[in-house]
């Protein structure tokens, strides 16, 4: 596959939850687990709903070099404000050059 690396313009955090608690019992916060560039591409689709209705769900595609740590559903993806549920990961063609990370659009 080839990538242009003039694409990868995006500046991108792939986060995670630290695992850690206060003395309350609360989740602490997220700790970066990599900082990246990154092509941001967006995908709009729909779905029905139950009635009929068409709701309109945004999927979104981060594209980044490849990297050995492991990355997975659990974490997330902030860019531009953002936070992202990555959905999938795929190093492409197992090729280990570019991963592709799928995502829908989070809660801050």
């Amino acid at each position: 596959m080839y990538v242009n690396p003039g694409e990868l313009n995006k500046k991108i955090e792939i986060i995670a939850d630290s695992g850690e608690k206060d003395s309350d019992g609360f989740p602490v916060g997220d700790v970066i687990i990599h900082k990246c560039y990154a092509k941001y591409t967006r995908k709009t689709g729909t779905e029905k709903e139950g009635a009929g209705a068409e709701i309109g769900e945004a999927s979104i595609r981060f594209l980044i070099r490849y990297t050995k740590k492991m990355l997975h559903k659990n974490m997330k993806i902030v860019y531009a404000g953002k936070k992202y549920d990555i959905q999938d990961v795929n190093d492409i063609n197992d090729e280990h050059r570019y991963i592709e990370l799928f995502c829908k659009l989070g809660e801050l």
